[in-house]
């Protein structure tokens, strides 16, 4: 395995601002079988309610979606800064995966986006606010219209979605911490950013998990997420899980903090997501 690590802002010669962060750790693997055989990406953007990242909800992520045949890519987002700043950096991570796809050795048409609590908000973001809204006015936006014969959509926009107890609502429902830092206090973006509203048929695929005793950010926020998918006719999965606390990453001895995070019902959710995933064209090839 390879493990490199980018500051996105120095790649695409972008000023970088004090405070921000921006940095990709790309985990690529070996090419132990079929030589030359490029694979699908996962691109994870960790939890911590846009004020930290948690480490639980970043590498062992990595590691677990590797094993699985993917290659794997952490998003260090900044932190304790309004939108757009985070959607931004989602941004230029597409953007850098797609750059770099053969070099990554990625299927650049096969680029998933997995999110944790605050970065499940920023994940769904990126899958429903329109592409490219964070690089608007950069440099960037002429090596986007280069690379893309097809429109800036299909370059930004993931292609599947995998939320992990996700951020969604902006309203009572949800978690105020992380809505009153992603807007600022704004009421606009309060309003633009409660993301089920978002939702369209270009929408990807979107796998989506919670457990009913989440008491952080409730299950109502994975729900209403489904709900509009399903009204638009975008294909998804969703499971609610009866028991288990915010924020237990995999569910499993090596990501989780405390004994009673450890559920052999809700650490399924992994294998459930490559499943669908898989389903969806993420293979090997």
């Amino acid at each position: 395995m390879k493990i490199v690590k980018t500051d996105l802002y120095e790649y695409f010669g972008i000023r970088k601002d004090r405070g921000l962060n921006g940095e990709l750790v790309s985990y690529i693997a070996e090419d132990y079988v079929k030589k030359g055989a490029l694979r699908p990406a996962v691109l994870i953007m960790p939890g911590g309610g846009y004020t930290h990242l948690s480490p639980r909800e970043a590498e062992p992520v990595a590691f677990r979606f590797l094993s699985a045949g993917f290659n794997a890519f952490v998003l260090y987002y900044t932190v304790d800064k309004p939108f757009p700043t985070q959607l931004v950096e989602a941004d230029l991570a597409m953007l850098y995966l797609r750059d770099n796809a053969e070099e990554l050795g990625v299927k650049k048409d096969k680029i998933a986006c997995l999110g944790f609590s605050a970065g499940g908000h920023l994940a769904a973001t990126l899958g429903t606010i329109p592409c490219g809204y964070g690089v608007k006015g950069e440099k960037i936006v002429e090596k986007a219209a280069r690379l893309s014969g097809e429109g800036l959509k299909k370059l930004f926009r993931p292609d599947a979605l995998v939320l992990c107890y996700p951020v969604i609502l902006t309203d009572h429902r949800s978690h105020r911490g992380s809505v009153d830092v992603v807007t600022g206090g704004d009421n606009g973006l309060i309003e633009a950013l409660s993301l089920e509203k978002r939702v369209d048929r270009d929408t990807p695929p979107t796998f989506i998990w919670h457990t009913a005793d989440d008491n952080a950010v409730p299950a109502i926020n994975s729900i209403e997420f489904a709900k509009k998918l399903a009204e638009k006719g975008v294909k998804y999965s969703l499971r609610i899980y009866a028991k288990g606390v915010h924020g237990v990453s995999l569910c499993d001895e090596q990501s989780s903090a405390e004994k009673y995070e450890v559920s052999p019902d809700v650490c399924r959710w992994s294998d459930e997501a490559v499943e669908f995933l898989r389903f969806s064209g993420f293979t090997i090839g």
